[in-house]
């Protein structure tokens, strides 16, 4: 699974700050504007409330530089993968992120350099996390996730990667996460 791997990962912030390369850190719980010193912030959360209300036993918090045009990159070395292998993740916000807060969350399989194999911008809500779904080319050894506030966006907010993992294409769906009450 993609969070217990991010330590190994090679996560970089972008923006007017510079390009550090950050450290992942832990925590219990999402932790609402981790994005210190401008750069951002990289977690694997335990207990992680989501958007939907529901919990997430383990989960990546990414949490991108509150500067315009600020971005996280997260570059993961995988073994190569097989035929039809897939790389599936919920992705959404913690539980609490001010509703309109958006989030262009990507995943690009091969360099960081390679166009986007999956992109959408998220809008904090009550609702549903959405799902990611990229079909991975034989021999994949190395996925990107990156995240980033939209120019002119309200508000940028804590994004959660919940069970992201590189799979066969018909593997059975992880199970329902237990509902959190609020």
């Amino acid at each position: 699974m993609i969070p217990e791997a991010s330590s190994s990962a090679t996560w970089t912030s972008f923006s007017s700050a510079g390009q550090p390369s950050l450290q992942v850190g832990t925590n219990t719980g999402c932790r609402a504007g981790a994005a210190g010193a401008g750069q951002g912030a990289v977690l694997t959360v335990q207990q992680a409330v989501l958007q939907d209300g529901t919990q997430a036993s383990t989960a990546l918090e990414t949490d991108p530089p509150t500067q315009p045009f600020g971005h996280l990159v997260g570059v993961y070395a995988i073994p190569a993968t097989k035929q039809g292998e897939v790389f599936r993740a919920e992705v959404g916000f913690c539980w609490g992120v001010a509703s309109g807060a958006q989030v262009t969350a990507e995943v690009r399989v091969g360099s960081a350099q390679q166009p986007a194999a999956w992109s959408q911008t998220l809008t904090a809500s009550n609702g549903p996390l959405t799902s990611v779904n990229v079909s991975l080319p034989t021999g994949t050894t190395q996925i990107s996730l990156e995240v980033m506030t939209p120019q002119g966006a309200p508000a940028s907010g804590d994004v959660v990667w919940v069970d992201p993992f590189v799979e066969g294409a018909n593997a059975p769906s992880p199970s329902p996460r237990p509902t959190v009450t609020q």
